[in-house]
């Protein structure tokens, strides 16, 4: 009889490993929310609620609040993407050595990769928003966070940074971390509200490491040579 056969309620879906935990479910939740509504302006309330908890406290009993759940979730990208970053270092530097370029985009791809899919692209949305912060942050010797791969990037364009002013090489520093992740987010907005964008992600990618690689090798004009020595 027709009661004997269910309906069935949607796609089946093959669950590999353990079920996540109700840490990980708010980490996803909140990855998309705050990505769609704004790391300040998506509720708390509403990231615990799509999470599927039942306790209605599980944000604050797991992370405490926004900025430890926000860490959190930046703490679980840069991982991921670190990962993928001593990779292809490795593999850089067991081939022919890592020149500047390579170092940039050792720095550049593991990020671009996210843009493959939709929680890639609400990690690079919220990483956007937050600016500069992740990167320098997690660069500061006094960071609770190790990420090796980021570190490696930062010894090898050491070089190409030391033979400008200080207070040259912390700005650049931090215009390319800056326009790497808005140019990033852009990316993946495009991909999020369903447009093309205009470059492939490929062709994005590689001219990304260009104008960053030109951004650091800049050579200082005179004028600015004359105003750094006046101080």
């Amino acid at each position: 009889t027709s009661s004997s056969h269910a309906a069935p309620q949607g796609p089946s879906v093959k669950v590999d490993g353990p079920p996540p935990t109700g840490r990980s479910r708010i980490l996803a939740a909140a990855l998309r929310l705050m990505a769609e509504e704004g790391i300040d302006s998506a509720s708390l309330r509403k990231i615990n609620q799509q999470s599927g908890l039942k306790n209605a406290s599980g944000v604050q009993y797991h992370f405490g609040n926004r900025a430890g759940l926000l860490e959190a979730l930046i703490e679980q990208g840069m991982t991921r993407v670190d990962a993928r970053r001593r990779e292809l270092l490795d593999d850089l530097e067991a081939a022919a050595g890592v020149d500047p370029r390579d170092a940039v985009r050792a720095l550049v791809k593991p990020l671009a990769d996210e843009l493959s899919s939709e929680e890639g692209c609400h990690y690079l949305l919220i990483l956007q928003q937050l600016g500069t912060r992740p990167l320098l942050g997690a660069l500061d010797e006094g960071s609770k966070q190790v990420h090796p791969g980021l570190r490696r990037c930062t010894r090898l364009l050491q070089p190409t940074l030391d033979t400008l002013p200080d207070d040259i090489r912390r700005e650049r520093a931090a215009h390319l971390a800056r326009f790497m992740l808005r140019a990033l987010g852009d990316q993946a907005r495009q991909r999020h509200v369903g447009r093309r964008p205009r470059l492939s992600d490929a062709i994005f990618t590689s001219n990304l490491v260009d104008e960053l690689v030109s951004l650091l090798r800049a050579p200082l004009s005179p004028e600015t040579l004359a105003l750094c020595h006046r101080g």
